[in-house]
């Protein structure tokens, strides 16, 4: 459905960061067999910021390497004994997850996108990758997760399968389009529910990533109030001639924002941009948005914010949603 109405949502001013790296590495344009860092946010890291303008990683080399001779999403929550490279910059900067998604049109690699997180004593929230279980091929089940101080949402989501059209990753998987849940309380479709308001888990966000050879993946995002993954989600779907984007669902915690029914063409802002290049995007210095008005030259999660990413979404070649989050 689209979003018509005005929706209002408040929320802590002093909310602690999630994500505090967001890196985006695609093909060198004078030896695709690198991969460099084309765009990025360190927020606070300023040592690993340093680091990492100068490395490159080539094909299964590094996180980004890895994610892309693999062909699918990767979390490590143990950076000191993996394929990790900049183990001791993000040690320094109290990071201890990294969270890879690769981006493919086809066989072909446009980018990888990578979420790195920290301080886990002091965060509620998971990121999680779903996938075929190895056993019950019409069943998803928990690949990896990142959970900060959830232990006991870690557990359970360790033990549970989803069919697909069942529960969020079994219904993204069904209808292979995201989908966002603004509040878990009161959500049938969100299996766990239970068990994420005892740890304070009020907003879901999910996106699917279908790979060449019919590998399939669910990375979800779980937010709480206090620490949000993001401040702002937004789905973007095109209209069947893929002549504009809609925005299609949205979620905010920024107070008196507002979502409003809005088109983008081809390269128009940040959204519009991914649209028409098939590659993320980082937008570090967003527009303020009307409370009042909408533009669709507003850039996404605006009002001043430090961040905002862009994701595409790409079955077959061809761009069926765009995802944004803004930190």
């Amino acid at each position: 459905m689209i979003l018509t109405k005005e929706k209002i949502y408040t929320v802590k001013i002093n909310m602690k960061a999630f994500i505090r790296v967001v890196e985006i590495w695609t093909p060198d344009s004078k030896n695709n067999c690198q991969l460099t860092l084309a765009d990025s946010y360190f927020g606070d890291c300023h040592d690993f910021n340093k680091q990492s303008q100068s490395v490159s990683f080539a094909y299964n080399e590094g996180l980004p390497g890895t994610a892309w001779a693999q062909a699918k999403p990767l979390i490590i929550t143990d950076l000191e004994h993996s394929c990790f490279v900049r183990k001791q910059a993000a040690k320094a900067s109290a990071i201890n997850c990294a969270i890879a998604i690769p981006i493919f049109s086809g066989q072909f690699l446009l980018a990888v996108i990578i979420l790195l997180c920290g301080d886990e004593d002091e965060v509620a929230g998971a990121i999680e990758i779903w996938g075929k279980h190895p056993v019950r091929k019409k069943e998803l089940c928990l690949i990896e997760g990142y959970y900060g101080s959830l232990d006991k949402f870690e557990w359970i989501s360790r033990r549970i399968a989803f069919p697909k059209g069942s529960g969020l990753p079994g219904t993204i998987w069904d209808y292979h389009l995201p989908q966002i849940i603004s509040d878990i309380s009161t959500s049938s479709s969100f299996l766990r529910a239970s068990n994420a308001r005892v740890d304070g888990i009020t907003t879901a966000f999910g996106m699917p990533f279908i790979y060449h050879g019919n590998k399939e993946f669910i990375v979800t995002m779980l937010s709480a109030r206090g620490t949000p993954i993001a401040r702002r989600f937004e789905i973007w779907l095109p209209d069947r001639e893929h002549k504009f984007l809609s925005l299609y669902s949205g979620h905010s915690e920024i107070p008196y924002d507002v979502f409003s029914y809005q088109e983008v063409k081809k390269g128009q802002g940040l959204i519009g941009q991914t649209w028409l290049t098939g590659c993320p995007c980082i937008s570090r210095h967003p527009a303020k948005r009307s409370k009042t008005k909408s533009s669709a030259n507003n850039e996404p999660g605006s009002d001043g914010l430090k961040v905002s990413v862009t994701i595409p979404i790409i079955e077959e070649g061809v761009i069926t949603a765009v995802c944004a989050f803004t930190l």
